[in-house]
């Protein structure tokens, strides 16, 4: 009977060491200076195309390593692009550069036109939506899981939108509904229905 309060006891200070030093390392990382910014006069485009075009694009994280050289590419509305390649050839990276989680080091990533770079952060990855290999799904129903990023004025005026991505849900996957609850870590979630959740949070009417 004592050994267990004792051990508690013991514990706590492991614990309590460990989570100061995750405390201090999250600080750190709120405390890092943006190194990504606005423009001084960032624009906000009125229409949204969605053409996305790479001119004489160059990228490296060491400059003894050059990861994109003279990349050139036009994406246009409604078409869509493979960029295959093996490991550590430049293909996340290349997607990073379109909503700016990186700036290139030469040329132009463009966006219906305008430099990513003279757009406004906020409004251009709004119109972004980037879905990983591995994704995650929080503790919840699927319906949590797909307006988790919307706010409550967006939640209350797109009742139309959840209805049919609902139905185009299970008419590709009859067996998955709304109201499903996503256990921790997806078991009871396939890969590809969660990637299909993914794609709905961002999909616009």
């Amino acid at each position: 009977r004592m050994y267990a309060p004792v051990n508690s006891l013991m514990n706590f200070g492991v614990d309590w060491i460990r989570s100061m030093s995750l405390f201090k390392r999250i600080f750190d990382y709120f405390d890092m200076e943006v190194e990504i910014k606005n423009s001084d006069n960032p624009i906000v485009l009125d229409k949204v195309e969605g053409s996305v075009e790479f001119k004489h694009v160059n990228f490296h994280y060491n400059e003894d390593r050059q990861i994109l050289k003279d990349v050139n590419f036009e994406l246009t509305p409604g078409k869509s692009i493979a960029i295959v390649g093996p490991s550590g050839s430049g293909k996340s990276t290349s997607i990073n550069l379109i909503p700016r989680i990186y700036d290139v080091i030469s040329g132009q990533v463009l966006f219906d036109g305008v430099d990513v770079r003279e757009l406004d952060l906020a409004f251009l990855r709004r119109q972004i939506g980037i879905v990983s290999q591995e994704t995650y799904l929080f503790n919840g129903t699927i319906k949590d899981a797909v307006i988790f990023s919307q706010t409550l004025s967006v939640v209350r005026c797109t009742t139309s939108r959840y209805n049919t991505v609902h139905i185009g849900l299970k008419a590709i996957h009859h067996s998955i509904y709304f109201i499903t609850f996503c256990s921790p870590g997806q078991i009871n979630i396939t890969i590809s229905h969660s990637q299909s959740f993914d794609i709905s949070s961002f999909c616009q009417e």
